[in-house]
């Protein structure tokens, strides 16, 4: 989640115990371009007929990772992209009880709101 809002992008993520048609209706609504999935639901990815994005599995203990985990170490630093607050971040899909799921949109401003009022409350208040 961290690095898609390190590179400016929106994170759009998916219940892993929907249905493939119903992933699929989500990021094919969300017009999504890649998506990280992880070893145990390459199938379910190709099933929801997603072939126009991009799939990147993340296989932990798999030489591809461990590289890919030097290389970040190692690598320089890549500069976080510049986003105005009010551009999007998360897009939710609603659970759609009164019809078909719908995209709930939260911008950088509705995250940074929200942490601010976690450490307000919950981290404040005395154990």
């Amino acid at each position: 989640m961290f690095a898609a809002f390190h590179a400016g992008c929106c994170a759009v993520p998916v219940n892993a115990r929907a249905a493939p048609v119903e992933a699929g209706a989500v990021l094919a609504d969300a017009g999504v371009s890649a998506i990280v999935h992880g070893a145990d639901h390459r199938d379910h990815v190709e099933a929801a007929g997603m072939e126009r994005a991009r799939a990147i599995g993340i296989e932990p203990g798999t030489a591809c990772n461990v590289e890919l985990d030097e290389a970040i170490a190692t690598g320089p630093a890549i500069p976080v992209e510049p986003v105005e607050p009010d551009t999007l971040a998360w897009l939710f899909d609603t659970s759609g009880t009164t019809g078909a799921s719908k995209g709930a949109m939260l911008t950088h401003r509705n995250l940074l709101a929200m942490t601010v009022a976690y450490l307000a409350d919950i981290r404040a208040t005395p154990p």
